[in-house]
């Protein structure tokens, strides 16, 4: 069963509001044109109220003219133009200043991530302004909170060193191996 509802173009609607206009019944017109009597009434409350500028296409009902649409998506584009000048020559300065070492670029980097942190401080969003910066935003989160190793894993790892040392040739399922024949919890990650 087809749902769909059915599309009526202009041009009936102004032929059927032309014969209700002609002829008083509502009736014979909707048996005529093969619409709802409802249907014919509501576009009759429409055509007394708009006239020439009533039914402006399928699925538009009630649409403002297309001038101002246009105008509107006009402005609307005009403004995003204008962002992403503003982004791109947010970009190019930000390279600028990032500097030729991978000493400096470490060091602008964490100077860009303490002002993504106090313009969140602020309620900023942090995926946009990493987005803005050009920066991972996994790496600021990673930045924020530097992990301090427990003193387990740094048992662990120097028993790994020491195992490698004693047997270069292990690989990490002998080096797993020998941690657990040592009495270590752990395994192969």
């Amino acid at each position: 069963m087809d749902l769909s509802r059915a599309a009526y173009s202009r041009d009936l609607k102004i032929a059927a509001m032309r014969a209700l206009d002609a002829e008083s019944r509502i009736g014979e017109i909707a048996r005529k044109y093969q619409v709802s009597p409802h249907l014919l009434e509501r576009w009759r409350g429409e055509w007394r109220a708009k006239g020439d500028l009533a039914f402006p296409g399928i699925g538009r009902r009630g649409a403002s003219l297309p001038a101002v649409e246009d105008a509107r998506r006009i402005a609307e584009l005009e403004r995003k133009i204008g962002q992403l000048r503003w982004i791109t020559t947010f970009k190019k300065s930000l390279t600028a200043f990032q500097g030729s070492s991978s000493a400096s670029r470490r060091q602008w980097r964490g100077c860009l991530f303490e002002e993504i942190q106090q313009a969140a401080a602020k309620g900023q969003a942090v995926n946009a302004l990493c987005q803005m910066t050009g920066l991972n935003r996994a790496g600021f989160y990673r930045l924020r909170r530097p992990g301090q190793a427990s003193p387990v894993e740094m048992e662990i790892r120097d028993e790994m060193q020491k195992i490698a040392l004693e047997s270069p040739a292990y690989g990490y399922r002998r080096i797993t191996a020998e941690l657990q024949r040592r009495g270590f919890d752990v395994n192969h990650k």
